[in-house]
């Protein structure tokens, strides 16, 4: 919009794997989720180590409710700072009828060509729904080329649909293995978006929220058990802080914390905090954006690339742990302050080049 452009949203929430489901409850469909993600996380998980809580039946309803509270904070944050959203859309139909005729389509990023999250609904993300209009990517999120699991009819189909884009770029080397030996196509490789802003954008964000996490470790992990949450704890009272979990979904023993925060909360809990304890890729991003001390760990088994890659163009792999023992081994390194300096050095000349990759696509449609 900065660059005098007027920008629509296609918003394309998941549904289940039959399409039957799109007629269902926005709990129901919230149901769905967690169940997938529930099996995801199974079938993932790198070690007991880092393995989830075992959840009972009361608890698994009790995270639906929690769910439904956050998706409905979300809807708030897409009306107060998103008004150009349409949708929601379910179907190749419904996207055909409402969503066409626009000048360029762009889709990206997180997870977006990633069939085990995206199911039945992955054309989609690939634009089924399009006819001859401009189309790219930019800084698309993939799977594992191992963990593809679409049916080679679906596969082709989606080969058909990328010949037809301008310009292809994903977030991470595996996104560009997985375009070169599954789909047959080269990629560029770009910054994911949040890094293309300015902090000051962010902060603006934050002020919407009264929390304050100042000498507080903040932890934000997917991950977690007792294993890790007596690794916080020691990280915590290594760095003479008290930890905080806000936010996080899973019933944590002995632990006080508000499992529903809104997108503010979470930006002001990251900038206020003396340091980061985290397993999410954009958990990462967010510190490197407020320039905070932080540790990274490995959440769902391959998860950890896109983090990892991003720790390697900034020159911080050394906050990144594998096991709760390496943590603790490394509790003097993580006391080191880190020399953001250096890290925009790095940081800023990717931040130029996909800004360029990403304008000089855009202009040349228009030329």
């Amino acid at each position: 919009m900065d660059k005098g452009h007027d920008v629509s949203i296609l918003y394309i929430p998941l549904h289940g794997y039959g399409a039957n489901e799109v007629k269902l409850s926005i709990v129901t469909r919230i149901v769905n989720k967690v169940k997938r993600g529930c099996l995801k996380i199974a079938r993932l998980v790198s070690s007991p180590e880092n393995e989830r809580y075992t959840r009972t039946k009361a608890e698994q309803e009790a995270d639906i409710r929690v769910l439904d509270k956050v998706q409905k904070l979300n809807d708030e944050f897409y009306e107060n700072y998103m008004p150009t959203t349409v949708g929601p859309f379910y179907t190749e139909a419904e996207l055909t009828d409402q969503a066409t005729g626009l000048d360029y389509y762009i889709v990206g990023s997180d997870q977006v060509w990633n069939p085990i999250i995206t199911g039945d609904q992955a054309p989609l993300y690939f634009f089924s729904f399009l006819k001859d209009e401009p189309r790219m990517s930019y800084a698309a999120s993939t799977c594992k080329v191992e963990n593809w699991n679409l049916p080679n009819e679906e596969t082709d189909r989606i080969k058909s649909l990328l010949d037809k884009f301008n310009s292809i770029s994903v977030r991470e080397e595996e996104g560009q293995k997985l375009l070169k030996q599954v789909l047959d196509k080269d990629s560029k490789l770009v910054l994911d978006p949040t890094l293309l802003l300015n902090a000051s954008l962010y902060e603006k964000l934050a002020l919407n929220s009264t929390l304050d996490a100042a000498n507080q470790l903040y932890s934000f992990k997917f991950i977690i058990n007792d294993k890790w949450l007596e690794t916080i704890k020691y990280v915590a009272n290594e760095l003479e802080l008290s930890p905080r979990f806000d936010g996080e979904r899973m019933p944590l023993k002995g632990v006080d914390y508000n499992p529903v925060i809104k997108v503010e909360d979470w930006l002001k809990l990251i900038q206020s905090s003396e340091f980061v304890f985290t397993d999410s890729f954009h958990g990462t991003v967010f510190c490197i954006i407020f320039r905070k001390q932080f540790c990274v760990t490995p959440s769902y088994k391959g998860g950890e690339d896109r983090m990892i890659q991003l720790l390697k163009i900034c020159g911080l792999e050394n906050r990144y742990c594998k096991t709760t023992s390496e943590v603790k081994s490394k509790i003097q390194e993580l006391r080191v302050k880190i020399d953001y300096d250096k890290v925009y050095e790095k940081l800023n000349l990717e931040r130029k080049k996909s800004l360029d990759y990403l304008f000089s696509e855009i202009d040349r449609v228009n030329e």
